[in-house]
């Protein structure tokens, strides 16, 4: 819970450059919380032998765990809405000067202006892969944290 506490602060803050250490420790304790759960599901009957006592402090720590996690998927969901926003103000802005300034930028299809529009597209397209690849990989990114985070009640 801590690390996951300290990646929200680390992302209400923008520190951003921190993140990767924190998210790689991240991705470690999801990948043991997963393999541990997993044990736990096939052998359900372990934890009928739990005393009612640990039975009642692991719901509290379980609901602890929850709030947490909660706050940190808001986060991150937030950094990740923020960061869409800001690509498409980019994305705009370019195809804005791209249709303002159709003769400087398509020079090469001057003699065939209904080529002009396509050529244009074109451009846009390669000026913005990078950005659009970028996107995909930390969405996919997201689809596996949410993957890996399967949770289970007690």
């Amino acid at each position: 819970m801590k690390l996951l506490n300290e990646e929200t602060a680390l992302l209400k803050k923008r520190e951003f450059k921190t993140l990767d250490k924190l998210q790689a420790r991240k991705r470690q304790l999801s990948l043991s919380f997963d393999k541990h759960q997993t044990a736990v599901r096939a052998h359900p009957e372990v934890l009928d032998n739990v005393p009612d006592d640990d039975r009642t402090e692991l719901r509290n720590l379980y609901q602890r765990f929850r709030c947490a996690l909660s706050d940190n998927i808001l986060a991150l969901r937030s950094s990740h809405d923020a960061a869409e926003r800001v690509v498409s103000l980019i994305m705009e802005s370019v195809r804005k000067q791209l249709w303002q300034a159709p003769d400087r930028l398509c020079s090469l299809c001057a003699a065939r202006p209904a080529d002009r529009g396509r050529q244009q597209k074109s451009l846009i397209r390669a000026l913005t892969a990078p950005i659009m690849h970028g996107m995909r990989l930390a969405k996919g990114d997201a689809l596996r944290k949410e993957r890996t985070t399967g949770l289970w009640p007690l």
